[in-house]
C-alpha cells in the first residue's frame, strides 16, 4: 500500500510538471515499456564495452535506445547509415524547447546490443575517431566519415557545417559537436519527458512569469499571457464571436521536486467582433507561493494550436535580508491588472510593447528592510548594455531616464509603484534597472521592454 501510495506520488507529480492531465504520464510509462521490451530488450546479459563507449549503464534487460525510449519515448526523428563498411549505427533526435537532445547509436559484437557514444564519428570506432581529429585518416576513412556525418545533416545544423567542411571540418567543430552528445547524454541518462506537443504553433504567443507583491501575507507569483490577434481563430456563435484559451502553468519546489502549484484553466472571450490584427487576447494568473528558488512551465492553447515554454526559473525572495522582488512593468491601456489592495492596482503588459504616448507603469517591492531605516533607490531606462562601464562614459550610465529618491522604511515589505514618461524615447529596446541602496550594501533587478511608435490616426 505504502509502494502504490508513493508511486501515485510520483507520477502524479510528474503528470503536473509536464502541464498534463493525471494519470497521463503513468500509462506513457507503461506503454514506453511495453514499446522497449519489443524493440529493444537484450538477448545476452553480458555486455561487453570499448573505450568510445563512455556512458555504461550494465543494464540487464534493455539497451541503450530502450533506456533513453523509457525515459523520453518516441525521437522526433531517426537516423542511419547502412553499409559493409560502418557497423550497426541510428541516432535520436528529440526536439526540445530549451535545446534540442541528439543520441548516438552503435551496434559492434552484438547486433541486438546498440550502445551510447559521444559523437558520431565514435560510431567507426577510437582509433577512426582520433585519426579524423589529427588530420591522419586514410582517404577511405575520411569518405566513411563525410557519408556518415551526410546520413546526419537534417538532425542538426552542426552536420551542414561539417558537410560544408568536406564531412570533418575544425577540430573545434568537432569538439563542439562531441560536447553536444555529452551534453544529450548527460541530461537524457538522467531525466524523464513527456513534452506536449501541439500539431500547429501558435505563432507570436508570449507570457511572463514574475514574483512581485504579497496577499494574505505571502508572495504571489504572476502568469501573464498574450495571443496576438493574427493568431486567433474564432468560433462564431450566438453570442458572439468566441475565443477558449486554455493555459496550464506548474511551479515545483527546485529542492524537494514537489509541485507548489499547477493550474489548468481555459477562459472563454467572447467578442462582437474578431480581434483586429494589430491587438492582442491578454490574462493573467496569481499563484502563492514560500521564499525559494522553482521551476515554471507554461503552455497556451487557443483552439488546436499551442505553444509551450521550455523549463525556466525564478526565485521568490525572503522579507529576511534586502533584496527586490521581479519588476513588474505595465500599462493602464493594456487591459490587464492585479487589484493588490483596495487602493493600489498593478499594470500588467505581457505583449512587451509600450506606446511613446502612454505612461509606463512600474511596480516592484524592497524587502527586509528594517522599519524606521533610511534607504536610496534608483531607477533607470537605458539601451541595453548603456548600465555597463562602456556607458557611463556618455554621463548617467548613459540613462535616458533617471529617477533617484530617499524613504524611510515603514515595513519589511515595501511596495513601489512609479509612472515613467516615455514620450522622449525613440522606438527601439531598453533596459529598466532599479536599485536600491541600505547602509552601503545595493541590491538591483533589470527587466527588457520594448518602445514602439504611436499609431496613425
Amino acid at each position: 500500500a505504502s509502494r502504490a501510495e508513493w508511486l501515485s506520488r510520483f507520477w502524479g507529480a510528474r503528470d503536473q510538471g509536464d502541464l498534463r492531465r493525471p494519470n497521463e504520464r503513468l500509462a506513457e510509462h507503461y506503454r514506453r515499456m511495453w514499446y522497449a521490451r519489443r524493440n529493444f530488450r537484450l538477448a545476452s546479459a553480458r555486455r561487453q564495452y570499448r573505450i568510445e563507449e563512455r556512458f555504461r549503464s550494465y543494464s540487464r534487460d534493455y539497451d541503450d535506445r530502450g533506456l533513453i525510449y523509457i525515459r523520453h519515448g518516441e525521437p522526433t526523428e531517426r537516423a542511419t547509415l547502412a553499409g559493409e563498411s560502418v557497423p550497426l549505427n541510428q541516432s535520436w533526435r528529440y526536439t526540445r524547447p530549451e535545446g534540442d537532445l541528439i543520441f548516438h547509436f552503435v551496434a559492434r559484437e552484438d547486433v541486438q546490443d546498440y550502445k551510447l557514444v559521444e559523437s558520431i564519428y565514435d560510431i567507426l570506432g577510437f582509433d577512426a575517431a582520433v585519426s579524423l581529429r589529427s588530420g591522419s585518416a586514410t582517404p577511405t576513412l575520411h569518405d566513411q566519415a563525410a557519408e556518415l556525418v551526410l546520413s546526419r545533416e537534417r538532425l542538426s545544423p552542426v552536420y551542414g557545417r561539417l558537410i560544408a567542411a568536406g564531412g570533418v571540418g575544425t577540430i573545434g567543430m568537432m569538439d563542439r559537436e562531441r560536447r553536444a552528445g555529452q551534453r544529450s547524454i548527460a541530461r537524457g541518462t538522467k531525466t524523464d519527458s513527456y513534452d506536449l506537443r501541439f500539431d500547429t504553433a501558435l505563432e507570436g504567443a508570449r507570457w511572463e512569469v514574475l514574483a512581485a507583491g504579497s496577499e494574505e501575507g505571502h508572495s504571489v507569483v504572476h502568469l501573464t499571457w498574450a495571443v496576438p490577434g493574427r493568431s486567433l481563430r474564432a468560433v462564431a456563435s450566438s453570442r458572439g464571436t468566441l475565443y477558449p484559451v486554455r493555459i496550464r502553468f506548474s511551479l515545483t519546489d527546485l529542492r524537494s521536486g514537489r509541485i507548489i502549484a499547477s493550474v489548468d484553466s481555459t477562459s472563454l472571450f467572447v467578442s462582437n467582433g474578431t480581434v483586429p490584427r494589430g491587438e492582442w487576447l491578454v490574462g493573467r494568473i496569481g499563484v502563492q507561493a514560500p521564499p525559494g528558488r522553482y521551476i515554471w512551465r507554461v503552455a497556451v492553447q487557443e483552439g488546436e494550436a499551442g505553444r509551450v515554454s521550455p523549463p525556466d526559473t525564478i526565485d521568490v525572495a525572503a522579507s529576511t535580508e534586502l533584496a527586490l522582488s521581479d519588476l513588474v512593468i505595465g500599462a493602464r491601456t493594456a487591459n490587464l491588472r492585479w487589484l493588490r489592495t483596495s487602493e493600489d492596482t498593478v499594470f500588467f503588459n505581457p505583449s512587451g510593447g509600450h506606446r511613446t504616448g502612454v505612461p509606463l507603469e512600474l511596480f516592484y517591492e524592497v524587502l527586509g528592510i528594517p522599519v524606521g531605516e533610511h534607504y536610496r533607490t534608483e531607477i533607470k531606462v537605458s539601451r541595453p548594455g548603456a548600465l555597463g562601464p562602456i556607458g557611463r562614459i556618455f554621463g548617467a550610465g548613459g540613462s535616458a531616464i533617471s529617477v533617484k529618491f530617499e524613504d524611510e522604511s515603514r515595513s519589511t515589505r515595501i511596495a513601489g509603484q512609479r509612472s515613467l514618461d516615455l514620450s522622449r524615447l525613440r522606438p527601439g529596446n531598453y533596459t529598466l534597472q532599479v536599485m536600491v541602496e541600505l547602509g552601503g550594501k545595493k541590491v538591483r533587478r533589470r527587466a527588457p521592454f520594448q518602445v514602439v511608435g504611436t499609431p496613425s490616426p
